[in-house]
């Protein structure tokens, strides 16, 4: 089922557009649970960024078994009409900028939920989270256009 052909019309397998679907609304998902944070509702703003980063850990591990056990890379990269040594580099860009944001964001979401439940949460908190932020949305845009760059 997760290999059958995907619901974006490309050669593109179902797990791929399902991933490609989350990373996309991923951005949007980060906003409204800033939203909370904006309003001062900070439990609400805590519980959703949890939820948010578990769901991408479990999208992310779909991804890589499907990536694995499909063929991924050398296998996806053939029938793009992009150099085979563009992609890698692009590919590897990713990967670098992806594990930097996943790594970095799941320090900074559990570091922030200990410091608030003592009551020491820093007053950068808000200048890092916008910096966490924009490497979610960047790693989404690229993301997204290596698709493209496969798919499209």
């Amino acid at each position: 089922m997760f290999f059958e052909p995907g619901f974006f019309g490309t050669a593109a397998p179902l797990y791929l557009d399902l991933a490609t679907s989350y990373f996309f609304i991923l951005p949007f998902l980060i906003l409204y649970s800033i939203s909370y944070a904006i309003k001062k509702q900070y439990k609400k703003h805590y519980i959703s960024q949890f939820v948010i980063i578990v769901i991408t850990l479990v999208v992310v591990v779909i991804f890589e078994l499907g990536l694995r056990l499909d063929g991924g890379f050398q296998k996806y990269s053939q029938d793009s009409s992009y150099n085979y040594v563009f992609l890698l580099i692009y590919l590897l860009a990713h990967i670098v900028l992806a594990v930097m944001t996943l790594s970095y964001w799941t320090y900074f979401v559990f570091t922030s939920y200990k410091a608030y439940k003592t009551g020491n949460l820093e007053k950068k908190h808000k200048q890092k989270g916008r910096y966490v932020f924009g490497l979610i949305l960047l790693t989404s845009l690229t993301g997204l256009s290596f698709y493209a760059l496969l798919f499209i």
